[in-house]
Formats: structure tokens, sequence, C-alpha cells
């Protein structure tokens, strides 16, 4: 618990609040789709299951920064371009890395499930179903969170010669 509220206190004072909200909003998403899901169909919750839903919040948390890091340093390159079109081009660059990560763990993940043994294939089914299927998801949930007031403007705060 103490290290959940570390990293949302360092993304609330990394980013600014659209951004962190945005953030935090996707992490309970995630954390709360997986463990609906094992609710839902009656799976045991058990160590293995408690370390997937740890290793989802590390790849949405680190989706989600990637993302972000690239949307600020866009919006200080781009200072004449509406926040929705800045999204969509830092998205496109960030997009060719998400899917060669979403590859290479999904590659690791049917290892795990097919030669890991009875213990690992929660782990495996958990991370398989609630976070790969979604690939791309922390993308366009960026995008969403950070879109706000008329017509997708976002006043940024760190970026002061925006308009």
């Amino acid at each position: 618990a103490l290290s959940l509220a570390a990293m949302l206190f360092y993304i609330w004072i990394r980013f600014e609040w659209q951004f962190s909200l945005g953030a935090i909003l996707a992490l309970f998403h995630d954390v709360i789709i997986t463990l609906g899901l094992f609710s839902l169909f009656s799976l045991e919750i058990n160590l293995s299951i408690v370390a997937a839903v740890l290793t989802i919040v590390g790849y949405s948390m680190n989706d989600t920064v990637v993302i972000y890091d690239r949307v600020r340093e866009n919006l200080r390159k781009f200072s004449d371009i509406k926040i929705y079109e800045l999204t969509n081009i830092s998205i496109n660059e960030t997009l060719s890395r998400t899917i060669i990560t979403s590859a290479t763990t999904l590659l690791a993940l049917v290892s795990i499930y097919l030669f890991g043994g009875e213990i690992l294939k929660g782990f495996s089914l958990a991370v398989l179903c609630c976070k790969q299927n979604r690939g791309t998801h922390p993308h366009d949930t960026a995008r969403r969170r950070c879109l706000s007031g008329d017509q997708g403007q976002l006043r940024p705060l760190i970026c002061p010669h925006h308009p």
C-alpha cells in the first residue's frame, strides 16, 4: 500500500493534474478489471494473482509515463497545435514501442502458461487476459484523460509559452 501511494504521489508531482488524473484512473481501472474478472469467474485469488496485479500495475505505469512524457515533450516542441492533434502525434510516436513490448510480453506469458506449471497458470492468465488484450489501452486512456475543456483544449502548466 505504501509503494502504491508513493507511485501515485510521484505521478501527481511529475505531471500536471490532467495527466496525473488520467494515469491514476487508468491504474485503478486495470486493477479493478483484473480483480473483477477473477471474481466474476470465481477464480481463486492467490499469491501468484497478487503478483500478476502488481505486474499489471507496473506495465500500466510504464506505458502511461512513456506516453505522457512524449506528450509533454511535444507540448514544448509544437506550441501551435491543438492538444488532440498533438496527442495523436505523440501516440503515433510511441505506438511501435508499445506493440513491440506487448508482443514480447505475449510470447513470455504464453510460454509461462504452457510450460510454467499449475502455480503460474493464474499469473499468466491474469496478465494475458487483463493487460495483453488491451494492447494499446494506455494510449487510448492517455488521449481521453488529457483532453479537457472545450474542443479538447488543455492549458498546460508545464509550457508557459503554449497559447
